[in-house]
């Protein structure tokens, strides 16, 4: 038996794989998931991002009980189906090869006699007395904020926290980033046409968040609550400066201080892709990019709207005048999760003999 089989017998792959990976593999697999995660962490955004026509049903401990299990019709003695199993059903028979998602949200943020009309969708997938059993493709995620960080959530009942597979996410920056990097769907407004290649972040927030790292996830004071932000906030933030392009515009997303910061931090980039392009600098402005990492991010995040045709002279810029490890900034940015512009960057980094991703 050779060194290789002996120590993998099986075969397995053993990367590590991210939350948002196992969640894929989970909702495939048709498995019951509860997402826990801090407030505006992203747990909503992650389910929409996998199935965006999720059926959601959000909890409140003042909800009408019918809302789960359907309304009697008195004269015939009957149930008519509940809003959220006919919305299911149907997007589930019009996709019947497609994974639907029934998203049940603020499970732990309602009192257990709320909790318990949830009880036989996630443990038998079926309503009340059986009625409104799901479909085969429709799987089942719950999420809810933890009893650390919020004072009104409660916990899960024993019989639905052993229903679930649970899925912690964190505000773990590094693992953001990879979400922040994938393409957003080109989108079209009544006047804002939005149909270029982009990620679902703004380069300069990104690059912004890469030196203020503590910016990316705040506490809040309750006996004395200001803004304050997260990634839910940041993403709020990102479709803003893309729709207004002023960074002003942050200001009811991320506060006043924030915004300020941002602001000066956007004020630093020293030369534009056309001035990249048609050499329109000096060496003052090259030592004055290179004087501080916020202006070395603050351009390259800058330099990242480079064209496909203006690409490879940005990047041989930054490359040889500013910084290379910028060089590995530059290509998350201007790749934007895009296929076709990584495949541009791994022929550059081929024809240059540079290490590939």
């Amino acid at each position: 038996m050779s060194e290789e089989l002996r120590k993998n017998p099986y075969g397995f792959d053993f990367n590590e794989l991210s939350e948002d990976q196992l969640l894929q593999y989970y909702i495939a697999s048709n498995q019951a998931v509860f997402l826990h995660g801090q407030s505006g962490i992203g747990k909503s955004s992650r389910v929409k991002q996998i199935d965006p026509d999720a059926v959601r049903i959000t909890l409140r401990n003042q909800m009408n009980p019918e809302e789960i299990d359907g309304t009697l019709d008195r004269e015939t003695g009957r149930y008519i189906a509940p809003l959220w199993f006919q919305q299911i059903v149907e997007k589930c028979e019009k996709e019947p090869n497609k994974m639907h998602i029934l998203f049940i949200d603020e499970l732990t943020n309602v009192k257990p006699p709320i909790q318990s009309l949830v009880y036989s969708i996630v443990l038998d997938r079926a309503g009340k007395d059986g009625l409104w059993p799901l479909p085969k493709n429709c799987a089942v995620v719950a999420a809810g904020n933890e009893n650390a960080d919020n004072l009104a959530a409660y916990p899960l009942t024993n019989a639905l926290f052993r229903r679930f597979s649970h899925i912690y996410f964190d505000s773990d920056i590094n693992k953001w980033f990879s979400w922040a990097l994938s393409v957003e769907a080109p989108v079209e407004l009544p006047e804002v046409s939005l149909k270029e290649v982009k990620a679902k972040m703004h380069p300069s927030i990104l690059a912004f968040l890469m030196i203020k790292k503590s910016a990316f996830y705040q506490d809040l004071d309750e006996e004395n609550p200001k803004i304050v932000t997260d990634p839910r906030k940041w993403e709020i933030a990102s479709k803003i400066l893309y729709m207004t392009n002023n960074p002003y515009s942050l200001k009811p997303a991320i506060g006043e201080e924030l915004t300020a910061d941002f602001v000066n931090f956007t004020k630093s980039v020293m030369l534009s892709v056309q001035d990249v392009v048609n050499r329109r600098y000096q060496q003052r402005d090259i030592n004055e990019i290179k004087s501080n990492t916020a202006n070395k991010y603050a351009t390259t995040a800058a330099l990242s709207n480079a064209t496909e045709s203006e690409m490879p002279i940005v990047r041989n810029f930054i490359k040889n005048y500013i910084d290379k490890e910028q060089v590995k900034v530059f290509d998350l940015l201007w790749i934007k999760g895009d296929k076709k512009r990584a495949l541009a960057i791994g022929e550059i980094k081929s024809q240059q003999n540079e290490k590939l991703f």
